[in-house]
């Protein structure tokens, strides 16, 4: 079932486990390209600065 209220998709990435989708199925299935394209680089870019400090934290902890 197509979704067609852009304000209504992506809030929560459990509505989308209900529907039985996972993030990216989703983005192809509604055909919201700029909108999921836009939250997954928000995503991406939060987990890549996530995973950033965890190797900055390791980095500093070997050299000391």
């Amino acid at each position: 079932m197509m979704r067609t209220d852009p304000n209504t998709f992506g809030q929560d990435i459990s509505e989308m486990r209900r529907d039985g989708l996972t993030y990216l199925q989703a983005i192809q299935h509604d055909g919201y390209t700029a909108v999921a394209r836009h939250r997954l680089k928000r995503v991406w870019a939060y987990y890549s600065m996530k995973l950033a400090s965890i190797n900055l934290i390791d980095i500093q902890g070997k050299s000391v």
